[in-house]
């Protein structure tokens, strides 16, 4: 396993590539509401659509250039370089599996439907299943990107034996606490004893370092849980072992 042979050097490459994506997606993030505010009536769901296609394309990005140094790239340049077949697919498909990303879409699409669907009596069952779709698909980036392949190749890793699946189960589970208490932190720094300059700085540095944290250690042990899953034989991408 080539990422295990220079740990220290991985982590920070890894590091530094959440932080650019992360960095990125929070500066388009930001865009949402002087964007929404301009352009305003009906343009106002086009915009919140494009923005929210814009940061998937980020996150697929970022999952591509974390698997390749996972895979041994280390060349900034290598590292960010996505095969198109295989980053355009993931992007689709991230999309599509996450409740939340279909939420959000439909947020900016249609309001009223939105609040009448997030305040109806089967929105925690609606959201208990998107627990279960993460779960099941969980492993999508490496078998996308390394394996060129979808999400029957990621369910059937996934619930290919119990061990593998209640690590996936934990992985999610922590990870959706994690962006929970990230969401928090942004949450807390537009309530109005936080609109000095100083605290909306300290509360979106921490939900960003939090953010940017959470994701390399998740990202790295779902990849070690793919690894041990996978047949020893998988066909993987070029550079990987």
């Amino acid at each position: 396993m080539r990422w295990t042979r220079q740990p220290a050097a991985v982590w920070w490459r890894l590091l530094l590539v959440q932080a650019v994506f992360g960095g990125v997606a929070m500066v388009v993030g930001w865009g949402q509401l002087p964007l929404a505010v301009l352009t305003g009536g009906p343009a106002v769901g086009a915009a919140g659509v494009v923005l929210l296609l814009a940061t998937l394309l980020l996150t697929a990005w970022c999952w591509h250039a974390k698997l390749n140094v996972l895979a041994g790239a280390r060349g900034f340049g290598a590292v960010l370089r996505a095969d198109p077949g295989r980053l355009g697919p993931l992007w689709c498909w991230l999309l599509v599996l996450d409740v939340e990303n279909l939420l959000r879409l439909l947020l900016a699409v249609d309001v009223h439907t939105y609040a009448e669907l997030v305040f109806s009596p089967g929105m925690t069952l609606f959201r208990l299943a998107g627990i279960v779709l993460l779960v099941v698909s969980a492993l999508l980036p490496m078998t996308t990107v390394l394996e060129g392949r979808g999400p029957t190749r990621a369910w059937r890793l996934a619930c290919g034996n119990w061990r593998t699946a209640l690590q996936l189960v934990a992985l999610v589970v922590s990870q959706q606490v994690a962006l929970f208490v990230q969401g928090r932190l942004a949450i807390q720094a537009l309530r109005p004893n936080s609109q000095a300059a100083s605290g909306v700085f300290v509360f979106e540095a921490e939900s960003y370092l939090l953010g940017t944290l959470s994701s390399v250690l998740y990202a790295v042990l779902l990849y070690s849980v793919y690894r041990s899953a996978r047949p020893a034989r998988a066909v993987l991408g070029p550079d990987a072992v």
